[in-house]
């Protein structure tokens, strides 16, 4: 009946769009082709951002458990690094707070002995730190996060495999957490949340935070319902088993967690998502627009990159296969939407069009209403879930940026692709400075 539906619907939009084609030209017709995908653009986002809300069960599936079982699962984790002697101390001693047994988990940060700032912070803090603590240092390598965890991965000795970045603050019971979520729903994979915290200090942070925020607790638990997962950079966990037989993670990407998300959803890997505000490890936005510019050209780029691979392909269900690859070239829809709305003004100037055709062709724009005003509660929620201090005035400037915003990300996919043609696949590292650690409470646990 479903596809009854959706052939039939497509054959009267052909036909409307030939018609005009036909009898309005060609700008006639073009408005129409590209309102209609807008519109479905525009309510599948809007549809992804809301997912977890939708329903109970929804919201109650992305929640923490509300009772931990006894510690029975052992963790290795990995924390690459490079040139992150700012952060990696308080992050090492955050990992330190981590409430699990400590014959249960062990830690192993990589880093390269040329990186001798990095690796001083962290020799001084083993001094501090108990013998589950490790440091790998290599000569020469790696140069980039994926050869780091191809490394580590050779020395872990844990059942489950966690990744964690340099400047995380982890909660002290997401180990107890994930420990609990494996045993109940005997999954694969679990991606835990991630949230950026600094949501005032720079003009693009509060949209960074919400991309973020609607990302791990929406979109991501969405994907892993429909059985295709492309995951998150850290605080995701492995079964050891899993991570062997995928032969670790692909060097040559730069977006590796995307790439292992989606090939081990092409082997039917089964992934469970947690998102809840008190549980997700906390981090900050790049700090100037230099470094974001670089930090999404780095993910855009490596999104071309798991397009192109292909892997997705093998996924057996056509649905997978679409939301897969509508992720992949999300940005690449953000680029063309944002040329649209430039060209837009001129083509009025270039054709006239039937009135309910006009009407109709502003029906995408309801959309956008919408994401704004999802948007803005999102911000009042990060506000009052991670105890947030700004301004009601920011409220305002999400407004006033959110087209600056969308030029910049226009602009970095543009470079990505640029970069791509060229084969330029170096590592652009972005630059922490732990901006998300001050003024830091942890919300009551639950146990």
């Amino acid at each position: 009946m479903k596809k009854t539906l959706v052939i039939s619907a497509t054959a009267i939009f052909l036909a409307l769009a030939i018609s005009l084609f036909l009898q309005g030209g060609f700008f006639a017709g073009l408005i129409f082709l590209v309102s209609v995908f807008l519109l479905l653009q525009g309510g599948f986002a809007s549809w992804a951002m809301l997912s977890s809300w939708l329903t109970p069960k929804n919201l109650e599936k992305v929640r923490i458990p509300k009772k931990f079982a006894a510690p029975r699962l052992s963790f290795s984790l990995i924390i690459p690094v490079r040139n992150e002697e700012k952060v990696i101390a308080q992050t090492l001693a955050a990992v330190k707070k981590i409430n699990y047994p400590k014959n249960l988990f062990e830690v192993l940060v990589v880093a390269r002995d040329d990186d001798t700032k990095t690796v001083g912070k962290i020799l001084e803090s083993l001094n501090h730190l108990p013998p589950n603590f490790n440091l790998l240092v290599y000569k020469n390598y790696p140069n980039s996060k994926p050869e780091s965890l191809n490394a580590a991965l050779e020395y872990c000795q844990k059942d489950v495999i966690a990744i964690f970045d340099a400047e995380d603050e982890p909660h002290p019971e997401i180990l107890n957490a994930v420990n609990t979520k494996f045993l109940e729903e005997g999954v694969d994979i679990i991606q835990s949340g991630v949230q950026l915290v600094n949501v005032p200090s720079y003009w693009f942070s509060p949209f960074n935070c919400l991309e973020y925020y609607f990302w791990f607790k929406s979109i991501l638990p969405l994907f892993s319902r429909l059985g295709a997962n492309p995951l998150g950079g850290n605080t995701v966990f492995f079964k050891r088993e899993v991570i062997k037989d995928a032969k670790g993670w692909d060097t040559a990407c730069l977006t590796e967690d995307a790439e292992i998300g989606v090939r081990l959803s092409a082997n039917n890997r089964k992934t469970a998502v947690i998102y809840d505000e008190q549980m997700a490890t906390r981090e900050e936005t790049p700090p100037n627009l230099s470094s974001f510019i670089k930090q999404r050209t780095r993910w855009h780029q490596g999104y071309l990159q798991v397009f192109l691979k292909g892997d997705w392909k093998k996924l057996k269900d056509p649905k997978q296969k679409f939301i897969i690859a509508y992720l992949l070239i999300y940005p690449f829809i953000q680029v063309f939407n944002t040329l649209w709305f430039l060209l837009t003004p001129f083509l009025s100037f270039l054709t006239t069009t039937p009135l309910w055709l006009a009407i109709f062709s502003y029906f995408p724009g309801y959309f956008l209403l919408t994401q704004w005003g999802i948007s803005l509660i999102g911000l009042w929620e990060l506000k009052k879930y991670y105890q947030l201090k700004f301004s009601p005035l920011l409220y305002l400037k999400f407004f006033l940026y959110y087209f600056p915003y969308q030029f910049v990300i226009c602009f970095a996919t543009l470079r990505a692709i640029k970069r791509q043609f060229l084969s330029q696949l170096s590592w652009e590292k972005t630059e922490h400075l732990n901006v998300h650690r001050n003024g830091m409470i942890y919300l009551n646990n639950k146990t």
